[in-house]
């Protein structure tokens, strides 16, 4: 091996970015779990030293299909369906169609489904000759449909493609017509197009989960020893003493690399490996903070779970995310079983582009609609969209589908959670906490405490599995509230995953008002600066933030005409409400008077508040002039809950010239290049 440099990337890195992926591609490959070690294997081996760093992923993938005999039987086992969707006799019509397909259109598949890759891109890193990726897609896609039994028994093979190309967009405006016309007149083409899409739907969701096995440890291990540097003859030393420095430190990093891969895993620089989290504090800290504080700085994380709430059918959430700038995003939640259209889809190109799908309108003001917005807005609310969808009884129907890991990692930190030993899940390394409590998140109050098990990926720091077990109650009746059945990270991933394709009924806008609350729209906003000159001195704003990087909103409450001002502040973790006129309930009744540096505060008792506290807060001098304050933080503790509270009082100031340089920072105006990128 030469020694890295500049241009030649640290092979030790190259196993972590590429090894996991490029087993599982080759698992689809060969159909055999033996014949994929040994692809993998050989793939790194012929691996030129000299292969530049942005050349290494295509050189392993046409290795890999050049080193799979083309007429060598495919006999993929049918894997444990019970993290997918398919039934037995589903899952081999899928596995028989993809054994007669030829290496390369396997591949391209792999790449398609697995990875995320476009057509285009596929026949880019292959560049295998008579490679037509999207013809190979579609091809698969309608005898897919025909194995899973999405199709009508009698479909004529001609309207099912020319359905699919309609789907696909690739018609001219007069053939579009025609089939949409047919669509209305013909019903055997309604059910051919309803086929397709229900295809289209499972599919990205099927393929990675019957080829979700990790690459075994004797082909990492194999793998790290050929990434090792080679020593150099003795008499070189005289000559080539930095050199044999560098291969030191190199094979430094190599040991790290095999102590804490964790922290490496598709990083394209060399970074320094930190220390891995061990103490469950730290480990909950960490997988809470997963985000905004990433355990890697490269690389797409592909992750699909399994959510069930007392009283409501189970749900699956997919998420894709880019650790990179500009951190593209991608959430599809789906009910579990049902072949319809998602619940939900949110996605971000991180540039200029937010898009939400919902199957129907869903709560006032939510609707499908494809949003432009300036780089720095896209930028500014994906914080606030890579934790979607929150579980928050105050922003949100208590009867929406809502991620419940949050809660379980909040409610496992409040409670002191103990460590209970190293598994392993889903081929991945993981540490087991356990707590007790009697209000676990999504179950009615019990009438005695349970034990909830947490099995936390020590490397991404993802949650795979919380189980609720009454304590003296057998194994069998736990509850999987949350249950991964898909964690990767991949080394890149195409355009596809981020884009939503335009439908009809989704609107089109320019600027987003707020994220949390989508029935405020963006141009009922008001700058801050207005709101100064309007009303000055008269109107507070707290001046400290729970997160110095919330997203401040000002509008008016009731029309244009109103004077009623709320500023909204939203953030990943908290959202923080100022009513400028706020008179609490007859039934809601008020709780002792606190103080909070020049304030007084009475907090508003109620019930279906949640994680979230509401004060009116008033001067001592004058009381009758109150405003509200309410803190929405689903994930702190009771006290983190009032200390927050009553420092965001204590920094309230009037919004005047003083404050505005301040504020501006937090209320930033909406941007007029949006749509113009």
């Amino acid at each position: 091996m030469s020694i890295a440099d500049d241009h030649t990337p640290d092979r030790s890195r190259l196993v972590y970015r590429y090894h996991e992926r490029l087993y599982r591609l080759a698992l689809l490959l060969s159909g055999a779990p033996k014949a994929a070690a040994a692809l993998t294997e050989a793939a790194f081996r012929r691996l030129p030293a000299d292969t530049p760093a942005d050349a290494a992923e295509p050189a392993l993938l046409r290795a890999l299909l050049a080193g799979q005999p083309p007429r060598q039987r495919w006999a993929f086992a049918t894997p444990d369906l019970s993290h997918t969707t398919l039934g037995a006799t589903q899952a081999a019509g899928l596995l028989a169609e993809l054994a007669a397909r030829t290496p390369a259109a396997r591949l391209a598949l792999g790449l398609a489904y697995i990875a995320g890759s476009a057509p285009d891109e596929i026949e880019a890193l292959l560049a295998h000759p008579g490679l037509d990726a999207a013809a190979e897609l579609a091809a698969f896609r309608a005898a897919a449909a025909r194995a899973l039994g999405l199709l009508p028994p009698d479909a004529d093979i001609a309207e099912v493609e020319r359905i699919d190309r309609w789907a696909e967009g690739q018609l001219n405006e007069a053939d579009q017509l025609a089939v949409r016309r047919d669509l209305i007149e013909r019903a055997d083409l309604r059910a051919v197009r309803d086929g397709l899409l229900a295809t289209r739907e499972l599919l990205p969701r099927a393929i990675p989960a019957l080829f979700a096995a990790a690459p075994p440890h004797t082909l990492t291990e194999k793998l790290l020893k050929l990434a090792q540097p080679r020593r150099l003859p003795a008499r070189h030393l005289p000559a080539r003493r930095a050199q044999l420095a560098l291969a030191a430190g190199i094979l430094l990093l190599a040991a790290a690399i095999v102590a804490v891969p964790s922290w490496l895993a598709g990083r394209a620089a060399r970074p320094s490996a930190p220390a891995t989290a061990t103490a469950p504090a730290d480990m909950i800290e960490a997988a809470i903070h997963r985000f905004d504080r990433p355990p890697v700085s490269e690389g797409v994380l592909h992750e699909l779970y399994r959510v069930e709430r007392d009283s409501q059918p189970a749900v699956l959430i997919e998420r894709w995310y880019d650790y990179a700038s500009p951190n593209r995003l991608a959430i599809r939640i789906s009910a579990e079983g049902s072949d319809g259209p998602p619940l939900m889809q949110v996605s971000s190109d991180g540039r200029s582009l937010v898009q939400f799908r919902y199957d129907h309108a869903r709560s006032f003001g939510e609707e499908s609609v494809d949003i432009q917005l300036s780089q720095g807005e896209a930028q500014a609310v994906v914080p606030l969209l890579r934790g979607q969808p929150i579980v928050s009884s105050f922003a949100r129907d208590s009867d929406q589908p809502g991620d419940l890991g949050p809660l379980f990692l909040a409610q496992a930190r409040a409670s002191g959670a103990r460590l209970l030993g190293q598994t392993t899940l889903l081929g991945r390394p993981a540490a087991l906490l356990t707590y007790e409590t009697d209000a676990p998140p999504g179950q009615p109050r019990l009438s005695q405490p349970a034990r909830v098990v947490l099995t936390l990926d020590t490397q991404m720091y993802a949650l795979l599995d919380a189980s609720v077990l009454p304590i003296g109650a057998a194994e069998g009746t736990a509850v999987h509230a949350v249950r991964a059945q898909q964690v990767e990270l991949l080394a890149q991933a195409g355009a596809a995953p981020f884009t939503l394709p335009t439908e009809p009924g989704v609107a089109s806008r320019i600027g987003i008002g707020s994220v949390r609350f989508p029935f405020i729209d963006g141009n009922e906003q008001l700058t801050i600066d207005a709101l100064a000159l309007r009303q000055p001195g008269s109107l507070l704003a707290p001046l400290a933030l729970p997160d110095t990087r919330m997203r401040g909103i000002a509008f008016k409450n009731g029309g244009p005409t109103s004077d009623d001002i709320v500023l909204l502040y939203e953030g990943e973790f908290q959202n923080i409400i100022l009513l400028s006129r706020f008179r609490p309930g007859a039934s809601q009744q008020l709780g002792e008077e606190q103080s909070a540096g020049a304030f007084r505060y009475r907090l508003v008792a109620n019930r279906s508040f949640g994680g979230a506290l509401a004060a009116l807060v008033y001067r001592p001098e004058a009381p009758s002039r109150a405003i509200g304050v309410i803190l929405n933080d689903e994930l702190a503790t009771d006290a983190e809950r009032q200390a927050r509270l009553s420092a965001l009082i204590a920094s309230l100031a009037p919004i005047d010239d003083q404050t505005l340089p301040a504020l501006r920072q937090t209320f930033q105006p909406p941007d007029s290049t949006a749509g113009k990128s």
